[in-house]
């Protein structure tokens, strides 16, 4: 069988350059986010719990799971820099639409809720989603 694992070290050992450049993370997306930021968005996701609450009706199982999430969420913006904040919001976004049973539309509706949300965010979130 081909040994896919050796093959890729192969690759990453002589190539010249890696898969992901460093270089292709903004430096400011490495930041944490300001004092002022963190604020912002701890109270932003309380309100984006609500608004998932009044626009999709979660049972009482699903809204657990969605609690534990945006509490999750809430604790890493003290800990994660800019970039790792945005994959875990995006990763949570998308485990909460797969918890709620979202179609596609919903889906989109719930994207579009967080990003009005989070407007004063939104080109350091959503940049390179």
């Amino acid at each position: 069988l081909q040994d896919l694992w050796r093959e890729l070290n192969t690759y990453t050992l002589f190539a010249s350059t890696s898969f992901v450049p460093v270089s292709s993370i903004p430096e400011d997306e490495l930041q944490q986010f300001t004092k002022e930021e963190k604020g912002q968005i701890k109270q932003r996701l309380l309100i984006f719990e609500a608004q998932i609450v009044e626009n999709f009706h979660p049972e009482q199982e699903q809204l657990r799971f969605i609690n534990e999430r945006l509490d999750y969420l809430i604790q890493a913006v003290d800990r994660l820099n800019r970039f790792d904040w945005k994959a875990q919001a995006f990763s949570t976004l998308t485990s909460i639409a797969v918890n709620l049973t979202l179609d596609t539309e919903g889906g989109k509706k719930l994207v579009h809720l967080f990003i009005h949300l989070f407007d004063f965010l939104t080109t350091r979130l959503l940049s390179g989603m």
